[in-house]
């Protein structure tokens, strides 16, 4: 929990922090990139593994564009990728990317959208976390774990 939190609030002030638009797309495509290499041969968006496997990733395109946490948290996401699923990524980056075009959360629609994309997506991976961590023999049947991801989706949201 802690490497996959320190990823998403490493990647989210990656966004956050920077003043200059052009850096801040910069970094966000660095982030895209990234998870794209992570999970390039997944089947569908909710794929997980159960056993780590070789990644082909050229680190050194990243330690030339990240600071040392940035690239210490990056590499110690890619040593539990294999049991986390992409779309929940895929969220976490449309979220910001609504920051780095500082689009409006203009009605309650918005703001739930926006919760599903920076706080129901870290929940369903927490999620993910415990199922791998807690269930490793029967995380196969991630169907079954369906009811309890959409509670943590419900809990970033704040809905019920």
């Amino acid at each position: 929990l802690i490497i996959l939190y320190s990823f998403c609030r490493v990647t989210d002030d990656m966004i956050d922090d920077e003043l200059d638009v052009n850096k801040k797309k910069l970094k966000f495509e660095l982030i895209k990139k990234f998870i794209d290499e992570l999970f390039y041969d997944r089947k569908t968006d909710y794929d997980v593994q159960t056993k780590p496997r070789e990644l082909n990733i050229d680190w050194t395109k990243y330690e030339s564009e990240l600071t040392d946490v940035e690239m210490s948290c990056f590499r110690a996401l890619s040593r539990i990728s294999f049991y986390l699923p992409r779309k929940p990524f895929d969220e976490l980056l449309t979220g910001y990317k609504w920051d780095i075009e500082g689009r409006l959360v203009r009605n309650e629609d918005d703001l739930l959208l926006y919760s599903t994309y920076v706080a129901g997506s870290i929940g369903a991976l927490c999620v993910y976390v415990m199922m791998y961590r807690c269930d490793n023999d029967k995380f196969d049947l991630v169907e079954n774990y369906d009811y309890v991801i959409e509670k943590a989706y419900q809990m970033g949201r704040v809905s019920k």
